[in-house]
């Protein structure tokens, strides 16, 4: 068995552990980052960096709605009024045609009254 000073072991390598040994403390010992919670975790360049851009997109989206909101009325407007022209020309002739109708039953049948003594 290899009895080791100083360094660590491989895993390969057998130690020999005395229970009565004391272990000596050398100092407070630090925690790695990872066994920290999330919010105490000191905070990456990538993260800081996501971090950053999620706060300016927050604090940028009413400006960012408002302006996507001009634009698509603006991109909207022609194709919609050109609906509405349309769909106005057509009711005309659809309603124009129903007056005619109703107004040729009218005179046929005032005529079919004068025309009974």
């Amino acid at each position: 068995m290899t009895v080791h000073h100083g360094s660590l072991p491989t895993l390969t390598e057998v130690i020999d552990i005395e229970a009565d040994v004391p272990v000596q403390a050398t100092g407070p010992v630090s925690l790695p980052p990872e066994s920290l919670p999330l919010d105490a975790q000191p905070l990456l360049p990538a993260d800081q960096d996501a971090m950053l851009t999620t706060q300016a997109l927050e604090a940028l989206r009413p400006r960012i709605d408002a302006l996507l909101e001009a634009r698509l009325q603006a991109a909207m407007a022609p194709p919609l009024a050109r609906l509405v022209d349309d769909l106005v020309h057509q009711l005309r002739g659809e309603l124009a045609s129903a007056m005619q109708a109703l107004v040729a039953q009218a005179v046929d049948e005032v005529l079919s009254r004068r025309r009974k003594p």
